[in-house]
């Protein structure tokens, strides 16, 4: 039987490239979600220079704003929203393009592990065809926004491939490869910070490399401790920066509700089961909803036992290191829990998303590629088969995901009746089934919209069923109801609403936004037996209960509150609105402004003065509100 080819390697390098794109392709007629909106709204104005650059350092995801990751997006301003396949198709592109990265990393670092080249090829295919092909990554593609990720795992890649590249020149000219290996590094580095913050972790990867797999193309010492101290000190930085010196690891965060420290005994459970999704990759066992998660799932012995079950998995990676000189089980397990440092531990972020798994799963990848080329005796025939075999499986459970997934409104209706108790899978079938759709041309027409509404009411109601405290699925449920002008029905989720939003609704971003939708339907006459009242009613329900909201969701409750007043001329009670506003949210510009005109109408220059002065002591870059706009909005008082 004749040997591969370096020809037939190139050729099926391209087929699995192709058949990568073919596999993901479907999901690219999918929908928009929940994050897509909030992020990239102002994308359809960045027609002009200075709008495109605004909505570039405008980002508010993330410490940095990520600039990069929306400048990605500004080309393709003009297919927002209503294109989602053109945008999708670029998502994809670069998870394929990652893969042709990952590929060529693990080529190089096979090769300097003395891999015999065919080997080293067909080892690098398989690792990275797999990883392409993993269902539980499929999210970071088919969900634009997180082109962030994405994004951001290219920069680290070039910056791994740039720094192993210089490997061969360690040796006979250190000073080129320091600058090489370390320049690589830093750039990528930093541009992969400002796409997404998990791109700090690009020098742990190279530390893993360093020292698990090229830990015998040392420097010359000088060098050598230098580049080492290099890649422990950004461990360590990071070490630090998720310690308790760094981080409050034991109050309950107000918005999440538990701690940094529960937090992180959730989190060990829950690796172990992205490692089983991973490793049994089930269709049905993947969607883009994950808010059902609360820290009830697993108990504190669940906890312990996944944190032992770890440190023996390490423990057994580090004897095959040390015994057999096999250092593939400690990499791909090292490796895994890197990639989760920083969204997996102690930051405070919601318990799970499937997108986290990027970078992280391709340690994984990796060993299996290497086992199945280097299987001992008998195995050496049926291991490459077994991993073939596995990734046909991962590839076609990947092709049903994204079939479902480009259909939205099917997809919309499985993942809501799969989770009833998410109130974003409820909410996303709602938006899905009543999305805009033309003029109503005839009575055919408004019995289908009336339907679809009816429909969206049934998923928000099991949810509520199922999520009792879910206000914002109860609140949306009452703007559809106001569509379909029913009054009775309006009435009693009128009522509904009150008596839970006085006592334990939650209060989120959702509520906040329906408050303006309401507001606006009652305002214009497009709810029946709903009045301006009856909503100051309820966000007076809201404003004294006795549990805790969130600041900025209060805010612009309160908002919406001082703004009925204003329409209605009751002046005094808009002030008063606008005052707790302005405690519970200072930062906010819109307060201001409000507050600013209220004044002036009232003839009252003093306090819209003192407003704008209690601004100038805030930190403008966390406002928006500089100095310069300060002293405008100033002179327009003393000015009139």
């Amino acid at each position: 039987m004749r040997a591969p080819s370096p020809i037939s390697l190139v050729l099926t390098s391209l087929v699995a490239a192709s058949l990568t794109l073919l596999a993901y392709w479907p999901g690219t007629q999918g929908a928009l979600y929940y994050d897509d909106y909030a992020s990239l709204k102002d994308l359809s104005k960045t027609q002009r220079w200075v709008d495109a650059l605004g909505f570039i350092l405008s980002g508010e995801t993330g410490p940095l704003g990520r600039p990069i990751a929306l400048a990605s997006f500004v080309p393709q301003a003009a297919a927002w929203p209503d294109n989602t396949q053109d945008l999708l198709a670029v998502n994809v592109f670069i998870h394929v393009l990652n893969a042709v990265l990952l590929g060529q990393l693990v080529y190089m670092v096979m090769r300097l592990r003395q891999a015999e080249g065919l080997r080293a090829g067909w080892i690098a295919l398989g690792a990275a065809w797999l990883w392409s092909l993993m269902p539980l990554l499929a999210s970071t593609s088919l969900i634009l926004i997180q082109r962030m990720t994405t994004l951001s795992a290219t920069f680290s890649l070039l910056g791994l491939v740039g720094f192993v590249a210089a490997y061969p020149l360690r040796a006979q000219r250190p000073r080129l490869a320091f600058l090489i290996q370390y320049g690589a590094l830093a750039i990528f580095t930093l541009l992969g910070v400002f796409t997404k913050e998990n791109a700090a972790l690009t020098p742990l990867y190279a530390l893993l490399i360093d020292s698990l797999l090229l830990n015998r193309l040392t420097y010359p010492k000088p060098w050598q401790y230098l580049s080492r101290a290099i890649l422990l000190a950004a461990l360590a930085l990071i070490i630090w920066y998720l310690s308790p010196l760094h981080l409050d690891w034991w109050g309950i965060n107000e918005d999440r509700g538990w701690s940094s420290w529960q937090r992180l005994q959730y989190q060990a459970v829950l690796l172990w089961e992205y490692v089983r999704l991973l490793l049994s990759p089930l269709p049905t066992a993947f969607g883009p909803f994950h808010d059902v998660r609360t820290l009830s799932d697993y108990s504190f012995a669940q906890s312990i036992l996944a944190a032992c079950a770890w440190c023996l998995a390490i423990g057994a990676g580090a004897w095959l290191l040390v015994r057999q000189r096999n250092p593939w089980l400690l990499f791909a397990i090292l490796w895994f829990l890197t990639g989760h440092l920083l969204e997996s531990t102690v930051i405070n972020l919601e318990l799970m998303f499937e997108h986290r798994n990027y970078l992280a799963a391709f340690g994984i990848a990796w060993a299996l590629a290497v086992a199945a080329a280097h299987a001992p005796g008998r195995l050496s025939r049926i291991a490459p088969v077994l991993f073939l075999a596995f990734v046909c499986i991962n590839g076609l459970s990947l092709f049903a995901m994204t079939r479902l997934w480009g259909n939205p409104e099917a997809a919309a209706e499985t993942w809501a009746a799969r989770y009833p108790s998410s109130p974003r899978a409820a909410m996303h079938a709602a938006s899905i089934l009543t999305a805009a759709r033309g003029p109503l041309s005839d009575q055919v027409d408004r019995l289908e919209l009336a339907n679809d509404i009816q429909r969206a009411i049934v998923i928000l109601d099991r949810t509520a069923h199922y999520c009792p405290d879910c206000a914002d699925v109860r609140l949306n449920a009452l703007l559809l109801t106001c569509y379909l002008a029913d009054r009775t029905d309006i009435k009693r989720r009128l009522d509904d609403l009150m008596r839970l939003m006085q006592q334990t609704g939650r209060i989120n971003v959702s509520v906040a936004d329906a408050f303006f939708i309401l507001d606006n339907l009652v305002s214009t006459g497009q709810c029946p037996t709903l009045s301006q009242d009856d909503l100051l009613r309820l966000i007076d329900s809201i404003d004294q209960r006795s549990t805790p909201i969130s600041a900025p969701w209060l805010a612009r409750i309160l908002f919406v509150g001082a703004r009925i007043h204003y329409e209605n001329q009751r002046y005094e009670q808009a002030s008063l609105l606008l005052d707790k506003a302005e405690r519970a949210q200072p930062l906010a510009q819109p307060i201001l402004e409000y507050q600013v005109d209220l004044y002036k109408m009232l003839g009252r220059p003093d306090e819209a003065l003192a407003a704008i002065e209690r601004r100038r002591r805030l930190d403008p870059q966390k406002t928006g509100m500089t100095d310069q706009w300060l002293d405008e909005l100033e002179r327009s008082v003393k000015n009139p």
